[in-house]
């Protein structure tokens, strides 16, 4: 109980431009919060069919909101080793801002493996090559907050009755085991986030991915 209730659904669009050395990608998002978003529905049809157990009633929900943001990500390598066990360090800064997201993060991650270059590599969802890569991934970065709208509301004019303030450097950890093999694309990722206000906690989880391509 040390943060509102708070449903998302989204859709969200990008553009992305990539060299041999670096990476460009641009994205907007639109989406809405509270009822409508069916993720409080989802959630108690998910303890009531599957886990059978009591769901949480969703008292203090975000209320129905409409949120506009956009994201822009930029990457620079460097390759310090070559395959078939290449080392590669980027700087991968990123930056958000709109209604539900405000925020600069910084970010150093290392790849250790068979990789490929940028513009063609799995590391950065690049599509075009059936080349096989195989490697992991280490991830350091801090996340300067301005805004969370998933916490403090619509920045742009929310009436939600429970909401917490947010204005916090979040650490973020993580770790990712990619391989392409053929058209197929497998990916298993770790993630922590430090709290981001006085009363929340630490955050953990777990990424699996599976893409194809056609």
């Amino acid at each position: 109980m040390d943060r509102p209730y708070a449903g998302y659904l989204g859709l969200n669009n990008g553009w992305s431009a990539a060299t041999n050395h670096s990476f460009y990608n641009l994205q907007l998002e639109l989406g809405i919060t509270g009822k409508s978003s069916g993720a409080g529905a989802f959630q108690r049809w998910y303890h009531n069919a599957v886990v059978i157990s009591d769901p949480q009633s969703w008292v203090g929900e975000l209320s129905n909101s409409f949120h506009l943001n956009f994201y822009a990500r930029y990457a620079r390598e460097w390759q310090l080793a070559p395959n078939p066990f290449s080392v590669h360090i980027a700087l991968q800064p990123w930056a958000a801002y709109g209604s539900k997201d405000q925020f600069f993060q910084p970010e150093v991650a290392a790849y250790f493996g068979r990789r490929n270059t940028i513009n063609s590599s799995i590391a950065y969802h690049q599509l075009g090559s059936t080349q096989r890569e195989i490697f992991f991934a280490l991830r350091f970065g801090y996340r300067f907050v301005g805004y969370n709208g998933l916490l403090e509301g619509n920045k742009w004019g929310d009436d939600s009755v429970y909401l917490v303030e947010s204005n916090a450097v979040v650490l973020h950890l993580g770790f990712d085991f990619k391989h392409r093999y053929n058209k197929n694309d497998y990916t298993v990722g770790y993630r922590f986030n430090s709290d981001e206000t006085e009363a929340t906690q630490t955050h953990q989880y777990i990424i699996l991915s599976y893409a194809r391509s056609f």
